[in-house]
């Protein structure tokens, strides 16, 4: 696969990359409309990986306006392991602030790690490994059981079970044709190093934790995750399209999801400060804080309203050859209304605060 793309047991073999694609850069506190930034993602690809497997998704957060760090990982050098894994992604960082990392697939064993050295907002996992304390990364696969998982995957869905590794069937199955096309002879090799390393925390990093699992991977299955996440960590991963890389098939959807994650953590973190701020003052909330809440609630409202839309604008497009116009414009209406209801909510709200 892709560099950035896989991250399967060192046994296996990577497939190739054609070439690096990375989005123009900006600097710390500029946008295209001269907007501050407030966060940056810190995006970290998997095991075989490279920067490329996030060039679609890196593409997407900075043309809204966000500041990204694409990590390179020194996957082919045979003395690196997890600590110069987090030592690439650190140096990566720099003196950047308002971080939320996100951990595609085996990077979920090295961003616990970034978390205890540095102050991480938002921790988000993409189809990711979960450690547990004293876990090598090649001991993780027998003791979550995935390849059972992967077996039973393949069984439902028809695929045989004993065939040799393909990492098209396994990674490529639900990429559009430009991305396949981007698919070249040059293969980047993953070290074995890291998979035989144990995770040396004792706990998850006292870090906000987000899973997000893709409903179509066939490597982590969605319901292996979630008993994964579950009893590893206490969270549900939250379901998403696409398969294993993610980045790469629905890379609008993946954007959509972060900065609805980070709009929400950053809600929260307000609330709080708020809340504090109250406590120790004894008095009422300013209005002005007020107004900012409502905006905060109307902005991750109208996110993931821009989500379920996305979803139903596709589904209609694979309809809309079958589908009898009375009916396309019904539904059309319809996502109109669901839209105003969620404006008219922010502004009722808005109202009563005011009275």
């Amino acid at each position: 696969m892709a560099p950035s793309l896989i991250v399967a047991p060192a046994t296996h073999k990577i497939p190739p990359l054609a070439r690096r694609v990375s989005a123009p850069g900006i600097q710390r506190g500029e946008s295209q409309r001269g907007i501050v930034i407030a966060v940056t993602y810190v995006l970290i690809h998997g095991a075989g990986g490279n920067p490329w497997y996030w060039h679609l998704v890196d593409a997407e957060l900075r043309q809204r306006g966000h500041d990204v760090v694409v990590v390179d990982l020194p996957t082919e050098d045979d003395t690196a392991g997890l600590p110069e894994y987090t030592e690439a992604v650190i140096g990566a960082i720099g003196d950047r602030t308002d971080l939320v990392l996100v951990a595609q697939s085996m990077a979920g064993f090295t961003a616990p790690l970034v978390c205890e050295r540095l102050p991480v907002s938002l921790l988000v996992l993409v189809n990711a490994m979960v450690p547990r304390a004293g876990e090598t990364p090649g001991d993780w696969w027998a003791n979550t059981g995935q390849p059972e998982a992967q077996r039973e995957k393949d069984l439902q869905e028809g695929r045989p079970v004993d065939a040799e590794f393909d990492p098209f069937t396994m990674f490529f199955h639900d990429m559009p044709q430009e991305i396949l096309d981007q698919v070249g002879p040059q293969e980047r090799r993953q070290s074995g190093t890291p998979f035989q390393q144990a995770w040396p925390l004792t706990d998850w990093p006292d870090v906000p934790t987000r899973l997000l699992t893709s409903r179509d991977d066939r490597l982590f299955p969605a319901e292996f995750q979630r008993r994964v996440a579950l009893a590893r960590l206490g969270l549900t991963p939250e379901e998403m399209s696409g398969g294993h890389l993610v980045a790469l098939s629905h890379p609008q959807e993946l954007a959509d999801r972060l900065e609805a994650a980070a709009a929400e953590k950053a809600t929260a973190t307000r609330r709080r400060r708020r809340q504090a701020r109250t406590r120790r003052a004894g008095r009422a909330r300013e209005p002005i804080e007020e107004v900012v809440a409502d905006l905060d609630r109307l902005v991750s409202a109208l996110i993931n309203e821009n989500r379920e839309l996305r979803r139903h604008v596709e589904r209609l497009r694979r309809q809309a050859v079958d589908a009898l116009p009375a009916t396309v414009e019904r539904t059309l209406r319809s996502l109109l209304r669901r839209v105003r209801r969620a404006l008219d909510t922010g502004t009722r709200t808005r109202s009563r605060r005011s009275q």
